[in-house]
């Protein structure tokens, strides 16, 4: 789902849930409720480092990506906990209740080349707006930790 802000959300309903495992293949044309647990990945796409759409022979592939924030792996999976260190205190007996942040990444299959290619021409708009705001502003941290000449 693209969002008219510009999000890309990869939703996984549960397969043991019986709400989620109705598809739209079933041949029902009531709308599929999509729930925010259900979100496994989500980009921003004007801050996307990586947007691209392959078209290889029927398969329609993309790879959509934010830069991370974790330096580690790149998926931008650490929970709250593991970003701050090991969970000390009251925080190890919340550590179960902790949730995991959805994947900064998307690389996804689709089926249908007309809704690949739209979301392709949306995708790609939003980036191109995303980098021509952050060209137009100078580096992402300017102002930052510059000398004041008083």
């Amino acid at each position: 789902v693209l969002t008219i802000h510009g999000y890309l959300h990869l939703f996984l309903p549960d397969p043991k849930d019986p709400k989620g495992a109705k598809t739209a293949a079933d041949g029902d044309d009531t709308p599929l409720e999509l729930v925010e647990a259900d979100v496994k990945a989500s980009v921003y796409a004007p801050r996307a480092t990586k947007c691209v759409f392959q078209r290889r022979g029927q398969e329609l592939v993309l790879d959509l990506a934010e830069a991370s924030a974790d330096p580690g792996d790149g998926t931008g999976t650490a929970s709250v906990g593991e970003a701050s260190g090991s969970s000390t205190g009251w925080r190890k007996w919340f550590a179960k209740a902790e949730k995991t942040e959805p994947l900064r990444r998307i690389h996804a299959k689709m089926s249908d080349p007309q809704q690949f290619v739209e979301l392709e021409n949306h995708c790609h708009n939003f980036v191109r707006r995303g980098q021509a705001l952050r060209s137009a502003s100078g580096s992402p941290t300017a102002g930052y930790g510059a000398k004041n000449s008083s």
